[in-house]
């Protein structure tokens, strides 16, 4: 947000900034409520509603288990009946 706030600055924009769940924002987004959000993932299905800038990050991430559970998921199917933590 500090980025986007930098920018706004520069450009002489006056923006707002809202958080909110991301259900909410999406469907705030798809009906016309708010112009922009920032952090969203592409996919080909968003790709069908929204328009996205070229990314300026690149996220990887990596999941991580304990070693006396066995290997870790290496396939969406694998992570059934697996229990989250954050």
């Amino acid at each position: 947000m500090e980025l986007t706030r930098a920018i706004a600055r520069v450009m002489d924009m006056d923006i707002e900034i809202r958080l909110g769940s991301w259900s909410n924002i999406v469907a705030d987004l798809e009906q016309g409520e708010i112009d922009v959000v920032q952090g969203m993932f592409y996919s080909p299905g968003r790709d069908l509603k929204f328009d996205f800038t070229p990314p300026h990050t690149s996220n990887q991430y990596g999941g991580v288990v304990r070693r006396d559970t066995g290997h870790p998921p290496a396939t969406r199917e694998e992570l059934a009946g697996r229990r989250w933590g954050a």
